[in-house]
């Protein structure tokens, strides 16, 4: 697990202040003062590689079992981790992040297998959107 007292966790994880691809976060301060925690980039790009590379992994295997395991292991052969060496956080933060993935992955399969099927009321919003 990342080392609270380690300083090359903190920065590897959190950033120092708060930067435009914050606003979101920023949003659900309470008071006028930065008491939230905002990742940095580097935190920001794993969990975007993350994303990708499962999206990616979904499309060529989602037919297949054993989803999480065999995307791990593919995702971690091809893993250079540039996060703490002694902690490794990068390694903890995707094994840790997979399971909030997992309602991801499961509605993105089953939505791969039947056709999209829209509502009357939506085929009535995409009429108006058609002819305007």
């Amino acid at each position: 697990m990342p080392d609270e007292n380690c300083l090359h966790c903190q920065t590897d994880l959190f950033c120092s202040q708060q930067e435009q691809h914050h606003l979101y976060t920023a949003f659900k301060e309470y008071s006028e003062k930065d008491l939230l925690t905002y990742p940095s980039d580097k935190m920001i790009t794993l969990l975007e590689n993350v994303h990708d590379r499962l999206f990616y992994f979904l499309n060529e295997n989602g037919h297949k079992s054993k989803l999480i395991s065999n995307f791990k292991q593919i995702f971690f052969n091809n893993y250079i981790s540039d996060f703490c060496d002694v902690h490794r956080c990068g390694n903890v933060i995707v094994e840790e992040c997979l399971p909030f993935f997992l309602p991801l992955i499961y509605k993105y399969v089953k939505g791969k297998k039947k056709p999209v099927h829209f509502s009357s009321g939506h085929y009535e919003k995409l009429k108006q959107f058609k002819t305007t």
